[in-house]
């Protein structure tokens, strides 16, 4: 399911846009740049911008200046970027964007706010979501303990992830990028290494061979992007892992639900199950869905939820106040999922270990 939140990420690459390319916005930077990088005054005849223009609008406070490295020509580039996109709403022309991006209004210091916020949201479920799987890690053993632990090394890198998106949608810089695309195909590899190790039950075994396999393919997708960043390369890479885990956890979900109907009279009594299907049932409640036999689909419902949200990227919309765009508004969506997706798991975990004390 987590694949479906980051799939979007592999897109065309940025390239100039008709903002940057305005030549109004370039003589606007030109302007700025003379004026507060190079400390010229800005004559009238020459500029139809005034110096309180690159002085007082659109500033940022010098601590969130200093800390996310607004440096003077990436300050005027943005300063610039709002005043075109200001005089063109008064003028009644549309928004554009500048370098493939709109031009979102900073807050604090911070190039898209809610991007960043919902990003946070995403990182404190996967936190959540990991201080609630751990205990139960410990008070098991075995196999369940061991596809326990690999739930809790996906949540790692979940957070490493939604850290990277948040450090991007706050300043948009080469490393920053890298960092998000990187930390993104991380999370999208592991997660069709833990739907292959949960679906053909690999973690009753020994997963080391497996492990320095997806460690090497991971190795090698960085090499072959540090030679040469191939976006369509990037893009059909991730579709194709993204697939086939989609269907690996939508056939798990039919082998679940089958082995759950076809014992119900014994599982849906089990007091080991009971905790954890009343957890789940609290939630679909909410969703008028609190029945047991709903459970071992939870997968599906969760991943047609994924697929609704890419309309958010598919259907893109102009910034809400200049702070809130489609693409923030998709990063909200994938926050919900996540709620319930855990205790889906961990159901799925003692639903197994309950089938094989019963030797169903």
């Amino acid at each position: 399911m987590k694949l479906l939140i980051i799939l979007f990420l592999f897109v065309t690459p940025i390239i100039c846009s008709l903002g940057d390319q305005l030549p109004e916005f370039m003589h606007c930077n030109d302007q700025c740049k003379s004026y507060l990088c190079l400390q010229k005054r800005i004559s009238s005849i020459s500029s139809k911008y005034t110096m309180g223009d690159f002085d007082s609008k659109n500033n940022v406070h010098f601590p969130f200046k200093q800390l996310f490295g607004w440096q003077c020509p990436a300050d005027c580039d943005y300063k610039c970027q709002q005043i075109i996109t200001d005089i063109r709403i008064s003028q009644g022309a549309p928004i554009v964007k500048f370098y493939g991006k709109w031009p979102f209004k900073r807050v604090f210091g911070m190039t898209e706010v809610a991007s960043v916020v919902f990003s946070l949201l995403n990182f404190l479920i996967n936190y959540h979501n990991f201080r609630k799987i751990n205990p139960q890690r410990k008070r098991s053993s075995g196999p369940v303990r061991t596809m326990y632990g690999q739930y809790l090394v996906l949540l790692s890198i979940s957070m490493v992830g939604w850290t990277f998106s948040m450090l991007f949608h706050t300043r948009d810089l080469p490393i920053t990028e890298t960092l998000d695309y990187f930390g993104a195909s991380l999370i999208i590899l592991f997660n069709f290494y833990i739907i292959i190790i949960r679906y053909f039950e690999l973690f009753k075994n020994n997963l080391l061979p497996f492990q320095i396999a997806i460690g090497t393919i991971y190795g090698l997708h960085l090499v072959k992007l540090s030679h040469d960043w191939d976006y369509n390369y990037n893009l059909v890479f991730h579709s194709v892992i993204g697939i086939i885990t989609l269907v690996l956890w939508v056939l798990h979900s039919v082998k679940v639900s089958r082995i759950y109907t076809n014992n119900y009279p014994i599982l849906s009594n089990s007091i080991q199950l009971l905790p954890f299907e009343t957890k789940i049932l609290m939630k679909l409640n909410y969703l008028s869905l609190s029945k047991s036999k709903y459970i071992p689909l939870l997968p599906i419902l969760l991943n047609l939820w994924m697929f609704g949200s890419m309309f958010f990227e598919i259907c893109e919309f102009k910034p809400i106040l200049k702070v809130v765009d489609s693409h923030a508004m998709w990063h909200l969506a994938t926050f919900f999922p996540q709620i319930i997706w855990y205790d889906w798991n961990m159901w799925d975990l003692e639903l197994y270990k309950r089938v094989t004390e019963l030797s169903i």
